[in-house]
């Protein structure tokens, strides 16, 4: 009885016009998402190719220590075809220079607003949006609509009971409305491939994945309509309950949260960040040059009574001496100033991961919430991606600047202008331009995440997901054994 009841369920969907409307919707839109996808991924690898490219030639034109720089460009990851996440909300390039800390600017939307204005159409954006509508479409009319239109109590003139029936109508409606998103699926993946996008093998269980919870996730919403329609005995209130929970859980709650975490944990912006920084760096190199100035003033002292030539003689022989002094004093500065710095952002990081926490507690009563960030987890494309970049290029930034000391020690090249201040008055050492070998130089390491680490990050959102869905079949299972057939 209960195959019988499903083949019913199923035959009556794809004699439907929501079959037809479903299947069309779902094949254009899935269909250009993935393709508009290719096409911004290759997109960004040109740019992220170009860009090495670039770095390799500014280091092989190179003539001296000061021209040297690093840049850092952000490589893009495949999975952001299916769910861009932030990817283009945060900079993709940095440069690396002993003088300040990396930041990652030029974004995408930056440099083109009119994306940011109407955002990027991905396959995430539709499971979340347009697939739960048609859950809610698909059900919303499930037992109260047969209870109008006179069928459900026909059915059961039959020996049927009610939680095959129950367990017929989720079955069926979900082979109804899944079933039209696998071809269109199938087809973007083959696209995948014939436009030469590589994928690795964990690129293919991390789409597995993400395609998994974005089933799941319709499955809850066709569960939360069947609920509804087992409680309410006219279609049109069925629909209106299900269209306020839609849009609660879709675009009301994921909002408030973010919002109300931000109201309650103050993290300072970036430009006040920015001006804490500059004004302490500000502090240690005007206190740095009194010194210097001072320094120079004694290291004068016993030139006195010498004549040009002795003098000169004189500072030539304690030149590097000097240099070494006036080094490590200027080391110790920025040492003091990158220390600083970095107990600043440890704060800020830790004050941002706080409201974090707070916001996706607050966005987790929300399934949609949940799904997104299993499916940003997924592509890495996670608010976590800016941390991870900028650490890296932190770390980045000190091996660099130690290749460039070493550099300096190697070949005497004071990296830069030296000026140095004496009774003749000011000279000027500029940097040698002898051509350096630069092939040995470090090379930017991208942050990495395994699959076997993302995956114990995700269980929490998806045991979320299951048990939102088992509670509201519980509740459809109660709501339909007390429902009135007549």
């Amino acid at each position: 009885m209960l195959s019988t009841l499903i083949q019913k369920e199923i035959r009556a969907l794809l004699l439907s016009p929501k079959f037809s409307l479903t299947l069309v919707a779902c094949s254009v839109l899935i269909l250009l998402s993935i393709y508009t996808g290719i096409n911004e991924y290759k997109a960004s690898m040109r740019l992220y190719e170009t860009a090495s490219q670039i770095e390799s030639t500014n280091f092989q034109e190179a003539r001296n220590l000061m021209s040297a720089q690093a840049m850092v460009h952000r490589q893009p990851n495949p999975i952001q075809i299916f769910s861009t996440g932030i990817h283009f909300d945060v900079g993709r390039l940095a440069n690396i220079a002993r003088w300040y800390d990396p930041n990652f600017t030029r974004s995408i939307y930056s440099e083109t607003p009119v994306f940011a204005l109407f955002r990027m159409l991905d396959l995430s954006f539709i499971f979340q949006v347009i697939l739960t509508l048609f859950a809610v479409l698909f059900t919303y009319d499930a037992i109260s609509g047969e209870k109008e239109s006179g069928t459900l109590k026909l059915t059961f003139t039959n020996s049927v009971s009610r939680a095959q029936y129950l367990i017929a109508k989720m079955i069926g409606s979900s082979i109804g409305l899944l079933a039209p998103l696998l071809i269109p699926i199938l087809i973007g993946l083959i696209m995948i491939q014939l436009f030469g996008i590589h994928l690795t093998t964990e690129d293919w269980l991390s789409i597995l994945l993400f395609l998994g919870s974005g089933f799941v996730l319709i499955l809850v919403f066709m569960i939360i309509g069947l609920s509804i329609s087992a409680w309410t005995s006219k279609s049109s209130t069925s629909f209106l309950v299900l269209l306020a929970i839609w849009i609660s859980t879709v675009m009301i709650i994921p909002r408030a949260g973010v919002i109300a975490a931000d109201s309650m944990v103050n993290i300072p912006s970036d430009s006040e960040l920015a001006s804490q920084k500059s004004t302490f760096a500000a502090e240690k190199n005007s206190t740095f040059s009194k010194e210097l100035s001072a320094i120079y003033a004694k290291r004068n002292e016993p030139t006195q009574g010498m004549s040009r030539e002795e003098a000169r003689a004189y500072r030539d022989e304690k030149e590097w001496e000097w240099m070494e002094e006036d080094d490590k004093l200027r080391k110790e500065k920025d040492a003091e100033i990158s220390e600083y710095n970095t107990k600043l952002m440890s704060e800020i990081s830790n004050k941002r991961n706080e409201k974090a926490r707070l916001a996706f507690t607050l966005a987790r009563i929300s399934p949609v919430a949940s799904f997104q960030l299993i499916a940003m987890k997924l592509s890495q494309t996670d608010l976590d991606l800016k941390t991870r970049y900028l650490e890296s290029a932190t770390r980045y930034k000190t091996e660099f600047t130690g290749y460039l000391e070493q550099k300096q020690k190697e070949t005497g090249d004071p990296g830069g202008i030296r000026i140095e201040m004496n009774a003749d008055g000011f000279k000027f050492d500029m940097s040698r331009s002898t051509g350096i070998d630069f092939s040995d130089r470090p090379r930017f390491q991208h942050p990495e995440v395994s699959l076997k680490a993302i995956i114990p990050q995700l269980l929490g959102d998806f045991s979320l997901l299951g048990i939102t869905g088992l509670l509201f079949f519980g509740l459809s299972f109660i709501g339909f054994l007390r429902y009135d057939m007549r």
